[in-house]
């Protein structure tokens, strides 16, 4: 752990005044910040201080040491985590950040990696009127300064709003990521809520689709209890989710080292606590649909689902589990929201009212991070253009599943 000194001179064009030698009397200080090198160092703060924070489940304690443990650890990721404090020690904002060193960038990315559908910092709801006067802008460039050398920052997939607090990199102009996130706010009555959803038509479908499942076996919605349980449906939904990507000719992140062991390691520590949901629809002796989900504040994220492509993969279980899925947490009364996460998938658009784009920070810190900088965010905009097109993405998708067909067989 490192204190850091902060220096709030500012220039006349906004930014930070960084003086050549110590002044002979000290300014009034903003903020304070102090850099964490490991989990445990910044554990205390950052457990007290998510309990009153404005965060998303991903940036929970819990949720990065489990990544730091498995992926982090597999991938060689060193974390740097940047707490930042009033000049009394109130918490303002807490940056869960870590340096990968593999390849020929060194690249300051969010800790939480591919298993957090939105990354943020941590933010007291006060935070603005907290660091006034100073800027974030001004606070940023102190942060950068402090960090250990890197050639590019890369910190994508962050909403504008976090629990109703204003993300302060927003004021730092930053892209829009090639997808956006989709919730919809559930009912108190489920047979409203479902109606106000699907039309007549859509919900005898489902209706039948149901009985014609329930002709291949009996139909149990099953959440897992014992380690055992929890890996056995948490197999089923890895090979369900590496064979549709394999259909669809992408690459399973799943398949990449340290992720199955996260999903498992989450899902066996905080399922019993309800943070983590893992369940499944059994036809007969068939797991035929799963889900992997987390419960945080009233809000449901959707994180993983899969379902199978056998005989009963005809009847669309996947879709009913779903159902069953946004039906038990209506009736609980303990979720107000649920979120289908990140992705523009065309089905979202049947449950969801609320869309909201998500943004990237992509900065150089080197000559090497600024050649790499460009190709980068040309990529993303590329990206982002195809998935916005139907036709463009549609198009896609089917050379991706041609090519997929051409590597397997």
């Amino acid at each position: 752990m490192r204190a850091l000194p902060f220096d709030t001179g500012v220039k006349s064009d906004g930014t930070a005044a960084r003086p050549a030698a110590p002044p002979s009397a000290p300014a009034a200080a903003s903020a304070r910040l102090t850099l964490f090198t490991s989990l445990e160092e910044a554990e205390p703060f950052w457990t007290a201080f998510e309990k009153e924070a404005a965060l998303h489940v991903f940036q929970t304690y819990a949720w990065a040491k489990t990544f730091q443990e498995t992926v982090g650890k597999a991938e060689g990721l060193r974390p740097l985590i940047i707490a930042v404090e009033t000049p009394r020690g109130a918490p303002l904002m807490l940056f869960p950040l870590a340096l990968d060193e593999k390849g020929a960038l060194t690249k300051l990315i969010w800790l939480g990696g591919d298993t957090a559908d939105y990354h943020a910092p941590l933010l007291a709801p006060d935070w603005r009127a907290a660091l006034a006067p100073q800027s974030f802008n001004a606070l940023w460039k102190e942060i950068r300064a402090a960090l250990p050398a890197h050639d590019l920052i890369d910190l994508g997939k962050q909403p504008a709003d976090i629990q109703g607090t204003d993300n302060p990199f927003m004021a730092l102009g930053l892209d829009l990521h090639p997808a956006g996130t989709h919730m919809t706010k559930l009912g108190e009555d489920w047979e409203s809520y479902y109606k106000s959803k699907r039309s007549s038509s859509t919900r005898k479908r489902d209706r039948n689709r149901r009985n014609n499942l329930r002709r291949l076996g009996e139909l149990a919605y099953e959440v897992p209890q014992s380690a055992d349980e929890i890996d056995a449906s948490l197999d089923a939904l890895f090979e369900q989710k590496n064979a549709f990507f394999a259909e669809c000719g992408i690459t399973s992140f799943l398949k990449k080292p340290g992720y199955t062991d996260f999903y498992r390691q989450m899902a066996k520590a905080h399922a019993q606590s309800g943070l983590i949901d893992v369940s499944h629809l059994r036809v007969g002796g068939e797991i035929a649909a799963t889900n992997w989900g987390a419960r945080f504040r009233g809000h449901y994220y959707y994180v993983l689902g899969g379902f199978t492509t056998s005989e009963s993969g005809k009847y669309s279980p996947g879709s009913l589990f779903l159902l069953d899925l946004l039906e038990k947490e209506t009736r609980e009364g303990n979720t107000h929201t649920f979120d289908f996460s990140i992705g523009d998938e065309a089905y979202k658009d049947d449950w969801c009212e609320l869309h909201f784009p998500l943004f990237d920070y992509k900065a150089a810190s080197s000559l090497k991070g600024l050649l790499a900088l460009l190709p980068l965010r040309l990529a993303a905009r590329i990206k982002r253009f195809l998935k916005q097109s139907p036709r463009a993405w549609a198009l896609t998708q089917t050379i991706r599943k041609r090519l997929g067909q051409l590597r397997r067989g």
